[in-house]
C-alpha cells in the first residue's frame, strides 16, 4: 500500500490545535487511522479541547453546581459544560433529578402543550 505521503509537521500542528483525527485526516487528505497511528507512535493522545482542560476544572465545577442548584438535570449540565456524567455524580451526589421528578416534568410539559394547542384551535 503506497498511499499519499503525509506532512507530519502539519499533522503535529493540527493536532496541537486540538482537532479531531477525522478533521486532521480531512485537512491532510489521509485516513483517520493514519492520524491515530502517528499519535500512538509519538506517545501522545488526542489533546483535550480547551473547555476540558483539567486546570479549569474548579471553575467548571462551580458552574455545574450553580446549574444543578437552579434545577438543571445532570444530562443538561453534561451537554452544556462538556463534562462526563460520572464527574458530576462524584462531585455532586444526590443532586440528580429522581425518576419521579423527571416524570412530573414530562407530564407538565405534555399538559402545557395540549393546553396551548387547545387554545390555538379555539382562537382560530
Amino acid at each position: 500500500m503506497g498511499g499519499k505521503r503525509v506532512d507530519y509537521e502539519r499533522l503535529a500542528e493540527l493536532n496541537a490545535r486540538g482537532m479531531s483525527a477525522a478533521k486532521i485526516a480531512e485537512a491532510l487528505g489521509c485516513e483517520p487511522r493514519t492520524v491515530y497511528r502517528w499519535r500512538s507512535a509519538q506517545g501522545i493522545a488526542q489533546p483535550l479541547p480547551e473547555s476540558r482542560n483539567p486546570d479549569d476544572l474548579p471553575a467548571r465545577l462551580e458552574q455545574a453546581r450553580r446549574l444543578l442548584e437552579d434545577g438543571a438535570p445532570y444530562n443538561e449540565v453534561v451537554k452544556t459544560l462538556h463534562m462526563h456524567k460520572r464527574t458530576l455524580q462524584r462531585h455532586f451526589p444526590g443532586m440528580a433529578w429522581s425518576k419521579v421528578e423527571g416524570s412530573r416534568l414530562g407530564a407538565f410539559i405534555t399538559r402545557m402543550q395540549r393546553e396551548t394547542n387547545t387554545n390555538r384551535k379555539a382562537a382560530a
